[in-house]
């Protein structure tokens, strides 16, 4: 599984531009973390593999933040991701994201029934990705405090 969680972060005092995040209305660093949820499922321990962790401005797309991390996963593994990583099938095979719905189209039984269990996955591991992704924060905004 793939998410990015946004924190809010103090008004940097150079380029603030590169921080701010439209969508949040302030300025952010974004986290994304991946992880794999198999691994759950494989062993009775209540564990994830955490395969990556990265941080970045809060301008930044979270699919932009996906290819720019070059994660090399293996193809069997199985990607969920959320609506903003639409064309991750172009990079990787086996991912999956909600159905988006087309203009005067309605989704099908089926494509609503995968969403709801995807959904109801991704809940779960929400709160996981947002405790990472703070703990990741304080080093990840010195280097970039240092870097501007």
């Amino acid at each position: 599984m793939v998410d990015v969680s946004e924190q809010e972060i103090e008004r940097p005092q150079k380029k603030q531009k590169s921080c701010y995040s439209g969508k949040q209305g302030y300025h952010t660093l974004k986290s994304q973390v991946v992880a794999d949820l198999a691994q759950r499922a494989r062993c009775d321990q209540k564990s994830e593999q955490i395969i990556c962790v990265r941080c970045e401005k809060g301008r930044v797309h979270d699919f932009r933040l996906w290819k720019e991390s070059k994660i090399g996963l293996n193809k069997e593994i199985e990607i969920l991701g959320e609506k903003g990583y639409q064309g991750i099938q172009k990079l990787h095979q086996n991912s999956q994201i909600p159905h988006k719905k087309k203009k005067k189209e309605k989704l099908s039984k089926e494509q609503k029934k995968a969403d709801r269990g995807t959904r109801r996955l991704k809940s779960i591991y929400r709160k996981l990705f947002m405790v990472l992704a703070r703990k990741s924060l304080p080093h990840h905004l010195s280097l970039i405090n240092n870097n501007s």
